[in-house]
């Protein structure tokens, strides 16, 4: 405020007093400091806004592909439906045909019965008429009696129809123990559709926004649904892939920065790289590779356990860390590149003898 010349210094021991160059320069610095945070914070909105855009546009994206996996998943139950349908109409056709088969014989055995009586009873008639009686000496053969099985067979047509349809549909579908979650797939990996494999690739997938749940340093995707109790398993088809590592990671596991000690901390897996089986820190002995493994988490027992899924023999065993009701664990899946092997994907399977 303007100093009051009529005021006395004394009167007033606590006002700072400058002049008013002095507070026309602290004003003024006070008002650039503000205009370079507020600039600041308009540049972090504008950088957000993008983010947000590409965001929405990858969403879409999502939605497309979605869409378009729907639409061929169903079209292709579609045409299995029609041609079931064709197969339960073909059915009826040759039960038609049959029961054509079996009455045909039967109606001429009766039509030919028929003729005979008729023709006898026309002679009884015209004896009757002229007078000149011969009574027959022979009998006629009984009227035949319907026999079994002249009626379709419903039974064999509609029983069940839509059990057999349902079963034989079970070869077109199969159900995941573990789907993957493509927001925190790392831009290294490609997933497939289904979002039932996971392969490294040779290039960045530079489409794929930053959010949160990414893996952005480490070649890691996760598995959608995290498990806090019960007993859980699952098969991962490795083959000869060179380089891998499956298990279970916590929620807050380190996603954007390098930073092995964090992962050590925040995952049980076990895995296989440069010609070694490991669970993490430690060397793991294998007598024969594995082309499928059992993951199974075991929270009644605190174990996380690994075997060989088609001899059933088993590989490692960790013991899970307590406190995870508060931090779930997520299936884990690390891949690297899979260079001149067969194998070029990992695979989540599920086994028919699973409990």
């Amino acid at each position: 405020h303007p100093l009051c010349p009529l005021c006395e210094f004394s009167l007033h021991p606590q006002h700072r007093v400058v002049s008013g160059e002095e507070a026309q320069r602290r004003l003024k610095e006070l008002i650039s400091s503000q205009l370079q945070t507020l600039t600041e914070e308009k540049h972090q909105c504008e950088e957000l806004q993008q983010s947000y855009e590409e965001i929405q546009l990858y969403a879409e994206k999502q939605a497309g592909d979605c869409e378009r996996h729907i639409r061929t998943g169903f079209s292709r139950l579609h045409q299995f439906l029609q041609e079931e349908e064709q197969r339960a109409l073909s059915a009826l056709r040759e039960e038609q045909l049959r029961q054509k088969k079996n009455i045909s014989p039967e109606l001429e055995k009766l039509r030919e019965k028929l003729s005979s009586v008729d023709k006898i009873i026309q002679e009884l008639q015209q004896q009757l008429e002229t007078h000149t009686y011969r009574p027959r000496q022979e009998s006629t053969p009984p009227c035949p009696r319907p026999k079994a099985g002249l009626l379709l067979d419903q039974a064999k047509v509609l029983g069940n129809l839509g059990f057999r349809v349902w079963t034989r549909m079970k070869r077109l579908v199969t159900y995941q123990p573990v789907v993957l979650d493509p927001n925190t797939a790392s831009p290294k990996l490609s997933l497939s559709d289904d979002l039932s494999t996971v392969r490294r690739t040779e290039t960045l997938n530079k489409e794929l926004p930053e959010v949160p749940e990414r893996f952005s340093h480490y070649a890691i995707v996760l598995g959608s649904v995290g498990y806090s109790s019960g007993t859980h398993q699952w098969d991962v088809e490795v083959g000869d892939h060179p380089h891998w590592y499956i298990g279970v990671a916590k929620e807050s596991i380190e996603r954007k920065e390098e930073c092995g000690a964090s992962l050590v901390n925040e995952l049980l897996c076990f895995g296989y790289s440069k010609g070694k089986y490991n669970d993490g820190p430690k060397l793991v002995k294998v007598e024969k590779s594995p082309e499928k493994i059992r993951v199974k988490l075991d929270f009644n027992k605190g174990t996380l356990s690994f075997s060989d899924t088609d001899h059933m023999t088993p590989l490692c065993s960790n013991t899970v860390p307590k406190g995870t009701s508060t931090d779930k664990l997520f299936p884990y899946f690390s891949v690297g590149p899979a260079g001149g092997t067969k194998t070029k994907e990992l695979k989540i399977w599920w086994s028919v003898n699973m409990l």
